[in-house]
């Protein structure tokens, strides 16, 4: 239950995350971090250890999780010239 529930909180703060990366008009990089938690999650199923629920749930905690620390690391790092030239 609470690798659902850190899931829950971790997508939401990727979600917010998102809108700020769309707000500074770099919604490539929100495709880029949604593919990466797309990516991790269906590897963490497809060959994660356990049985079908446990491969769940590690895909829920991992996929989110990968995704925040790209989304982090967008956020944090400075728009490029190009993109600061279009958000003008």
């Amino acid at each position: 239950m609470a690798g659902l529930v850190w899931s829950s909180v971790v997508l939401a703060t990727v979600q917010l995350l998102g809108a700020v990366l769309v707000a500074r008009v770099q919604a490539r990089r929100v495709l880029v971090t949604w593919a990466v938690v797309a990516a991790t999650t269906a590897l963490a199923l497809a060959f994660g250890p356990g049985d079908t629920v446990l491969r769940a749930v590690l895909g829920l905690v991992l996929g989110p999780t990968t995704g925040l620390a790209v989304a982090l690391t967008f956020v944090a790092r400075r728009a490029s010239v190009r993109e600061r030239l279009v958000s003008r």
